[in-house]
């Protein structure tokens, strides 16, 4: 309990964390699965930078895929969270993505179409 506990605050219970380098460049995610490698032995905590715990080229959406697109990579990437990066050429973050959210802005549009197709709009 006390290593989740510890994980949790590393991450600011946030869950993952993007690992941004000069220019804002998206260069890695630390997630739960990476930091907890190191979440028992922390005699090497000093030497340990953020990109050394990160999966490095993590799963990205460009800011202008769409909703359906977003779907499609959580879906793939098996991921809670997905950085947004302008596009996949500079990889500048621009934000992170939750498939919670996600998922209730698809099941929303889902309903609107669903309601279209009734007729009742």
């Amino acid at each position: 309990m006390l290593v989740h506990q510890r994980l949790q605050r590393s991450l600011g219970g946030f869950g993952d964390a993007p690992v941004v380098g000069e220019g804002g460049r998206l260069e890695g995610m630390i997630t739960f699965a990476e930091l907890s490698e190191h979440a028992l032995d922390t005699s090497h905590d000093h030497e340990l930078k953020a990109l050394d715990l990160s999966r490095r080229h993590p799963p990205a959406l460009d800011a202008a895929d769409d909703l359906e697109q977003a779907v499609r990579l959580f879906a793939s990437a098996g991921d809670p969270h997905i950085p947004v990066v302008e596009n996949h050429d500079d990889m500048r973050l621009v934000g992170v993505l939750h498939e919670h959210e996600t998922m209730l802005a698809y099941h929303r549009a889902m309903l609107e179409a669903r309601r279209e197709e009734l007729g009742e709009v």
